[in-house]
């Protein structure tokens, strides 16, 4: 009886990455081991590569590197021959640097085939030893601006808001935007008032800028304030910018994205005195006192977001009659808002305040009256009159 020994040939081939995800930027470093695991030795044992599901995603290094036989690589193949003695085990490493931006499918799906004898990744083998996957990390930093209103009158204050959120897969460590301020301080003036939720928040004129670390899925609020100047020395037109060269940022130099930018029309202050009564007659004998309650009346209109104030003067020091001798002095003639209690005497050099207020008015406009009282003196019967200036400004 002939008996014949049946020797047994095995190649064991093991491919891996050095990590399971990756960002854009970063190097994933393969290794391909090749175990002769069988029971004779092999003569030109071989395997190949295909990087075809890696490269859209990422740039080969031309690093390969064996430490038994040859490799070589000739897009998007590489590929790798020896011989092993039983036993022996060859190591093939390489590289790639994901792409940034990465333009693929973000899933990095790196295969290893062989068709030597008894090899563990034939084509369509199931070993999950024959394949390496690398999900891609997409990072995302969502930058928005805005303000609270889109017109500002002259003397108000604009609040702008920057939100800033970590909407991608990986965490940000110094995240950062800068916010100029160039086409906003010619027509205003920074409030030093910058906060932010997290993070730290500086201003270097014209430059605002923010830094800070954001998990995924966390954000930051970064608010300031501006007041428009009076009157408006520039184009009257409040531009903002937004730009990050963080990575994954909405904001880039150079990006078009509306969120990135803000503009405030500035209004020019404005106030109308309307509805003047053009006279008014306080009639009595000497000797007395005589008064008219809501002698006047007006309408103020004003869009100044600090006020108005209204005053009163006479254009002479005295009231007159056609062809009396005698006169009143001005200061006979007093004068008070509607609605309080206390005259003043009229001057021809001093003007009188009849309303202040700190915040603009109606749309329509104020009505406002002024009562008047006059202490007639022993003089001549006549119609005394002097002319009196209504002013009307902002503050």
């Amino acid at each position: 009886m002939t008996s014949v020994e049946v020797l047994r040939p095995e190649l064991t081939i093991v491919m891996a990455a050095d990590k399971v995800t990756a960002e854009p930027g970063e190097t994933v470093a393969y290794t391909v081991t090749v175990t002769n695991t069988g029971e004779t030795p092999y003569t030109g044992a071989a395997f190949t590569n295909s990087l075809s599901g890696v490269l859209p995603d990422a740039i080969y290094n031309n690093d390969a590197a064996t430490d038994i036989g040859a490799v070589d690589f000739a897009s998007p193949l590489l590929s790798w021959s020896g011989d092993l003695a039983m036993g022996a085990v060859a190591t093939i490493t390489y590289s790639v640097t994901v792409r940034d931006p990465d333009p693929g499918d973000k899933f990095m799906t790196n295969r290893v085939v062989s068709t030597t004898l008894g090899n563990t990744c034939p084509a369509g083998s199931a070993d999950s030893r024959c394949v390496a996957a690398v999900t891609v990390l997409v990072p995302a930093l969502t930058l928005a601006m805005s303000t609270d209103v889109a017109t500002v009158v002259a003397g108000a204050k604009v609040v702008y808001t920057v939100t800033v959120t970590n909407t991608g897969q990986v965490p940000y460590v110094g995240a950062s935007f800068t916010d100029s301020l160039a086409g906003i301080l010619d027509d205003a003036t920074y409030g030093n008032d910058a906060t932010a939720t997290t993070g730290e928040v500086q201003f270097t004129a014209p430059t605002l800028t923010w830094t800070g670390d954001l998990a995924v899925g966390a954000g930051a609020t970064i608010t300031y304030s501006v007041t428009a100047v009076n009157p408006s020395g520039g184009d009257a037109t409040l531009v903002g910018a937004l730009t990050s060269g963080t990575r994954g940022s909405t904001c880039p130099v150079g990006g078009g994205d509306p969120r990135c930018a803000t503009s405030v029309t500035v209004i020019a202050q404005s106030i109308v005195l309307a509805d003047l009564t053009e006279d008014f007659t306080l009639t009595g004998v000497p000797d007395s006192t005589v008064r008219g309650d809501g002698a006047v009346t007006m309408t103020v209109i004003t869009n100044s977001p600090t006020g108005y104030n209204v005053t009163v003067r006479a254009t002479a020091p005295e009231l007159t009659a056609p062809g009396i001798a005698a006169t009143i002095p001005v200061s006979a003639l007093k004068v008070r808002e509607s609605g309080t209690s206390t005259f003043q005497q009229m001057s021809s050099t001093v003007p009188v305040s009849v309303h202040e207020q700190d915040t603009a008015s109606a749309p329509a406009g104020d009505p406002l009256s002024t009562d008047y009282e006059v202490d007639i003196p022993f003089v001549p019967s006549g119609t005394y009159s002097v002319t009196l200036d209504y002013i009307a400004s902002t503050q």
